[in-house]
């Protein structure tokens, strides 16, 4: 008995070392994934992630405390439909992430001739650029 309450002691620090590693990943922080330890050194890794890449991302990050020596990855990978309707549902409960109305881009999109600035020269420069095809 006393070596079970040992296992499940040790198992238990493996899920909190594997638990503490996919938190403090900026990518993954939002994600709903669960580490569940199931035997020392052995986590269970369950939830949905977006991506197949942060799938790959959480089974990485929690195989790498010396403590955890075997991942059994159970994640789901949202699809894209899925996605856009918990999307959908944040939006029509007032998220202020999706309601900003703030832009943040500066001169985006200004050319050359678009900013007014020596407009002379520009159609000059466009007509010394025609060829010799273009005199007729």
């Amino acid at each position: 008995m006393l070596t079970d309450l040992r296992g499940r002691a040790r198992a238990g620090v493996s899920g909190r070392a594997a638990r503490a590693a996919i938190r403090a990943e900026k990518r993954l922080e939002d994600s709903r994934i669960d580490v569940v330890p199931l035997a020392d050194g052995i986590v269970e890794l369950r939830g949905t992630v977006d991506t197949v890449d942060e799938a790959r991302r959480a089974v990485e990050l929690a195989q790498r405390p010396p403590a955890v020596r075997t991942v059994l990855n159970r994640l789901r990978v949202e699809n894209e439909e899925e996605r856009l309707a918990r999307t959908r549902r944040r939006f029509a409960a007032g998220a202020a992430d999706l309601h900003e109305t703030h832009w943040y881009g500066m001169r985006s999109g200004m050319g050359r001739r678009r900013r007014g600035n020596d407009r002379r020269r520009v159609m000059d420069d466009e007509v010394e650029t025609s060829g010799p095809d273009d005199e007729a």
